[in-house]
């Protein structure tokens, strides 16, 4: 047997396994993503498909070595590499040990770490392969066969590919840490649905619990929590005013929520009462908690509903009614207009939950300079920007969009409740005139359409639930549905304002 066709098998030893290796994290991450889309059809309960991009690299970390099975690598170059890829995955371990629901991530790097310590430095060619020697101390390869140079290019950008990318991750797993390391103002209670189901929300109370005034409770749309109403909240309390806040289920500090649960008025009866005063509440809906504080106040609520106030909460699927408008669309044109726009917003939240958060790019897109100028108080800037780098903002706002996907903008809540005539209500929004319309677009009249439109909406909305509505507004040029959160002193003072005017 001649000593090239040794090389041959030795050759075909070495790269056999490697292939299998190769093809197997290949099959694996497309079955391990296939289990998650089927396991998880309604809403994501675990942080971003760390498994899967782990899989993927450990397949690539084999391919490379595939393309070039029988090069010596340098020491240097080779030591580098495998300390890129061990350290960034033990720095993951580390960063993910201080994540909520993150199991599935530290479990998936700890195979990295074995992978890194051991499979990839088991694989050197000159420790598989190398230049064994004959039995007359001769080489049984004298030379080492010059790789193609397409093959030398792809391996080289692989295995940089490989190191860069784990690097990342380790990035994201700081990332995520570093998000926790902020400590939300609340507390843990044990909120009961009405089934008996139980599970833990953090809740946010201030002011003077003895106060003969009714308590306040800010209620936000699935990913929204206390941080949205920081402001505001030491804004009434400093007026003498109980205000309570929460973190929605699966966001902030509370615990998911069970399965699907699209109804949140299935635990507010608990969650009123978490409070303690026992006392009248007013509820105050800010966009589509508009929904939530309705369906409460409506559906004869164990607690008393002393007042409802609305912050720029518009009319079910507004945003169709306004293209169906501008366009002249026909209804199914603009039914399927909905439908993509839905399935446009659910692919960008599960690109972010699989790619932008993991790698990390969340801290590019939402930098906390982008808030710092608008946010109040200022010193929590930073706390509020950085609730949207978390997974769990994305997985509350997955499975809203879900549930709004699914809802029927005709007969939904605020289409189709209407408070008693004993329930004051007052809308608190933006108001602009033509000239503030026409400011900072290109399109005059566009605009004009579209303010004068969502106008005519939000009042004939109000009116319908409540024909002696009261309407508070902001003339502000910048005046947005952001409203709690960059005018806190306005909205408090407007709210303050209208519960004084009802005596209450």
């Amino acid at each position: 047997m001649s000593k090239y066709t040794v090389v041959r098998m030795q050759l075909t030893v070495a790269v056999v396994p490697l292939a299998l290796v190769a093809i197997g994290g290949l099959v694996g991450a497309f079955l391990h993503a296939t289990a998650f889309g089927i396991q998880t059809p309604n809403t994501p309960p675990i942080n971003h498909l760390v498994g899967i991009w782990f899989a993927v690299f450990s397949s690539v970390a084999a391919i490379h070595r595939l393309l070039d099975p029988h090069q010596n690598a340098r020491p240097r170059w080779f030591l580098f590499y495998w300390a890129t890829v061990a350290l960034s995955a033990i720095v993951c371990c580390i960063g993910y040990a201080f994540v909520p629901d993150s199991t599935a991530a530290i479990a998936w790097n700890a195979v990295v770490v074995v992978v890194a310590l051991t499979a990839i430095p088991s694989l050197r060619p000159d420790m598989c392969l190398g230049t064994r020697r004959t039995q007359s101390h001769e080489t049984l390869v004298p030379t080492v066969p010059q790789l193609p140079r397409w093959a030398a290019v792809l391996c080289t950008i692989s295995k940089s590919i490989h190191a860069l990318l784990y690097l990342l991750l380790a990035a994201g797993a700081i990332v995520a840490a570093s998000t926790y390391s902020y400590t939300l103002e609340g507390t843990h209670h044990t909120v009961t649905m009405r089934d008996g189901r139980s599970f833990t929300m953090n809740i946010n109370c201030q002011g003077p619990s003895s106060s003969s005034n009714a308590t306040i409770w800010f209620i936000a749309d699935a990913a929204h929590g206390v941080t949205d109403f920081y402001g505001v909240q030491e804004h009434l309390v400093r007026a003498g005013r109980r205000v309570c806040t929460q973190d929605n289920p699966g966001f902030g500090g509370s615990a998911a929520a069970l399965g699907d649960q699209q109804d949140y008025t299935e635990f507010y009866n608990s969650m009123f009462q978490a409070d303690g005063t026992g006392g009248p509440i007013v509820l105050v809906g800010w966009g589509g908690g508009g929904t939530s504080v309705l369906k409460y106040a409506v559906d004869q609520p164990a607690v008393h509903v002393a007042a409802v106030v609305f912050l720029e909460v518009h009319a079910d699927g507004i945003e169709f009614l306004d293209y169906q408008n501008a366009t002249g669309s026909t209804d199914a044109q603009t039914r399927q207009h909905r439908d993509d726009d839905y399935a446009m917003r659910l692919r960008l939240a599960r690109l972010v939950l699989g790619v932008a958060i993991p790698l990390p790019l969340m801290p590019l897109f939402a930098p906390v300079s982008g808030v710092a100028s608008t946010y109040e108080p200022p010193i929590r800037a930073a706390e509020f920007a950085v609730q949207v780098w978390k997974s769990r903002f994305w997985m509350a706002q997955y499975a809203g969009l879900l549930g709004l996907q699914r809802a029927n903008e005709s007969t939904g809540v605020l289409s189709t409740y209407k408070l008693g005539p004993t329930t004051p209500l007052a809308h608190v929004t933006c108001r602009k005139t033509d000239a503030q319309s026409c400011l900072h677009t290109t399109n005059c009249t566009e605009s004009l359409r579209k303010d004068r439109f969502y106008a005519s909406h939000l009042a004939a909305m109000t009116t319908r639930i409540q024909a002696n509505a009261m309407f508070v507004f902001n003339d502000d040029d910048d005046c947005d549905l952001r409203l709690p959160v960059t005018k806190p002193a306005f909205t408090a003072t407007a709210i303050a304002s209208f519960l004084q005017a009802i005596g209450v």
